[in-house]
């Protein structure tokens, strides 16, 4: 049921063309801030793709996200299984293109 959630919102940020204003986000950016937790795999690569998504979707207003969902979202880079890991790489292109790569750098490496 949370994987389908999180592709639900991906299908509705596909049938926007990938964009969207950045009003109105912060319950799901809190939701999603807390998914960066899951235990499910499944469930935990679907919430990393949304954040992806969002960052591409909304662009550089993501930024005021940054320490509430990317930095969470960053510490998934030490999971045991690599397709978690290549998901959050993903999404740190994606943020990175969003906001600049020295933004992702610098909260990458703190």
């Amino acid at each position: 049921m949370r994987k389908e959630a999180a592709e639900s919102v991906i299908e509705i940020l596909k049938s926007a063309k990938m964009r969207i204003e950045p009003n109105g986000v912060g319950e799901l950016m809190e939701a999603l801030k807390g998914a960066m937790k899951e235990s499910n795999k499944a469930v935990l690569k679907a919430n990393i793709s949304l954040l992806a998504d969002l960052a591409e979707a909304m662009g550089a207003p993501i930024k005021n996200y940054t320490k509430k969902c990317f930095v969470p979202m960053l510490y998934n880079l030490s999971d045991k299984q690599s397709l978690v890991r290549d998901e959050v790489v993903a999404c740190m292109n994606k943020w990175a293109e969003a906001i600049g790569a020295e933004t992702v750098v610098t909260h990458a490496c703190a």
